[in-house]
């Protein structure tokens, strides 16, 4: 059988650089960068509703998009605040691609790609074509932007020149004149948050987008919900089945988050994760002289060597706005790289043009694809979603904790370590919104068999996280891909991921515990 369509699904690492991404994991864009429009984006609302258990959302009332062919779109009225019987209306921007057979139609297959940030707006059409035919012709394919993110209320805090300067902070500031301007960019990014969306950042939590992904099944009408999440969808599926547990048909949660996590502890995790894959990464490139970046069998120091030239100098570029690559790009663009195998190729090429050119274009390539950035210099909200959302979620820590991380990643992923003590005060240290309690691990109790989907080589939802939310569901089952990247369903090509999550789907059949498929 034919592999089908890969798609990379990105997760937004926390601390890489600030605000460059946040302090939480999740999956990102496994779509292009072209914006999708609904046909209606009315994101805010004044009008009062009664909300909190008394609401009732009005049927989904779709139209054509604008962009995407066969599409439908539609924007859902919910209450920003759904324990407040006089909150104000927001918008959720949905998208739809109806069931090619409806004669055969099962329901509605809600999805969501993470980040947090990502648009589902612009997911559908992205990875619609790597389903099978028979969940083309079932399901109605239905995505949707959460609150904050994209037509959906969205939270903007910052232009692009403003996010350029942002993701090119130094993680591991040198001097204290640097660590004292970073601070100072840090509180003013946060200061244009408040000046623009103060009202809504109180409200953009997951707990706030599982209640959203109630009011849209009702709003569907489906009797059960059908939802398939993505990396950070998974703690929106988790929070969702610890809600309404009784109200799931299927859930499929690939590249798992251990929601139970504090951001400390979800960020140590990911850079073990993203170690293990350096040097994986190295390992092969070290073992292949055909390899762009091979270096006599030792690709480890050469990019260590690189890493130290970034920062003393930085590599200049073509780029018209005069950017270059210093160490927060060099780190960011060998992230992007790790998240999934195809990519190697790309990280070696780039690292040998700045090593043999002293460019650095390929590696700027690499940046620009992982925060989303245009060619015109703009981008879209997800880094200031992934910011309002992680901060929503995750409890302040002091700087000692972050600066104990750095020094026992030190030893465990030396490569990503250094600058890690900034990650808590570069991050949700400065929020202003008050965030919600750790919750322990969801048990979902009355829930049908959840499906999860954990990858041993995942490094930004490391594998640990899915055995520890299996271990702690009451009805789950973990479906295993042995192999390199995030996330596995479509979105790898697998075969054996991909007929056991469709058998579920249509009929929801599990595999058998311990089911382990080969990459």
């Amino acid at each position: 059988m034919a592999k089908r369509k890969s798609v990379v699904v990105l997760a937004v690492l926390g601390a890489v650089a600030v605000f460059a991404a946040g302090c939480g994991s999740g999956g990102d864009d496994a779509q292009g960068n072209d914006q999708v429009s609904t046909s209606s984006q009315e994101s805010t609302t004044s009008v009062p509703t009664t909300a909190g258990a008394e609401f009732v959302p009005e049927s989904i009332k779709w139209d054509t998009c604008t962009k995407v062919r066969a599409a439908e779109c539609a924007t859902l009225q919910v209450p920003l605040d759904p324990d407040s019987a006089s909150s104000p209306l927001i918008g959720i921007a949905m998208i739809r691609l109806p069931a090619r057979v409806p004669s055969r139609r099962i329901g509605a297959l809600i999805m969501n790609p993470g980040g947090p940030g990502a648009s589902g707006i612009e997911f559908v059409p992205s990875i619609a074509p790597g389903f099978s035919a028979e969940i083309r012709d079932r399901f109605d394919l239905v995505s949707f932007d959460p609150r904050g993110v994209g037509a959906s209320a969205p939270i903007e805090c910052v232009d692009g020149p403003t996010r350029d300067a942002l993701i090119a902070i130094d993680p591991s500031p040198g001097s204290p004149s640097a660590l004292r301007r970073a601070r100072q960019q840090v509180k003013s990014f946060v200061a244009a948050c408040e000046t623009n969306a103060g009202d809504r950042m109180p409200y953009l939590g997951t707990r706030y987008v599982a209640r959203d992904l109630e009011y849209m099944r009702q709003a569907l009408g489906e009797d059960r919900l059908d939802y398939l999440g993505y990396s950070y969808g998974s703690a929106i599926g988790l929070s969702y089945a610890e809600q309404f547990p009784t109200r799931i048909r299927s859930m499929t949660l690939d590249g798992i988050q251990d929601v139970s996590l504090t951001g400390s502890a979800t960020l140590g995790q990911q850079y073990i994760g993203f170690e293990k894959s350096f040097q994986n990464w190295a390992a092969d490139c070290s073992g292949d002289a055909t390899c762009a970046f091979y270096n006599a069998g030792n690709a480890t120091a050469a990019w260590e060597a690189l890493q130290l030239e970034a920062d003393r100098n930085p590599f200049p570029t073509s780029d018209r706005d005069g950017r270059v690559v210093g160490p927060a790009e060099f780190l960011i663009a060998t992230i992007r790289a790790l998240y999934s195998r195809d990519a190697w190729a790309s990280l070696s090429a780039a690292l040998a043009e700045a090593q043999t050119t002293g460019r650095g274009d390929g590696l700027l390539a690499l940046t620009d694809s992982y925060t989303q950035r245009r060619p015109d210099g703009t981008f879209p909200n997800i880094f200031d979603a992934n910011t309002a959302v992680n901060c929503a979620d995750t409890i302040d820590e002091s700087d000692n904790v972050w600066l104990a991380l750095e020094i026992e990643l030190a030893a465990s992923a030396p490569h990503f370590a250094p600058g890690v003590r900034y990650a808590g005060e570069f991050g949700c240290g400065a929020w202003p919104v008050q965030a919600e309690s750790m919750q322990p691990r969801p048990v979902a109790a009355g829930s049908p068999p959840i499906l999860l989907v954990g990858s041993t080589f995942d490094p930004a939802t490391p594998y640990e996280a899915a055995v520890a939310i299996d271990a702690a569901l009451a009805n789950s089952v973990l479906l295993t891909r042995d192999g390199e990247g995030h996330t596995s369903y479509v979105t790898a090509g697998n075969d054996c991921i991909n007929r056991k999550v469709d058998d579920y789907l249509l009929n929801l059949s599990t595999p058998d515990p311990q089911t382990v498929c080969p990459s």
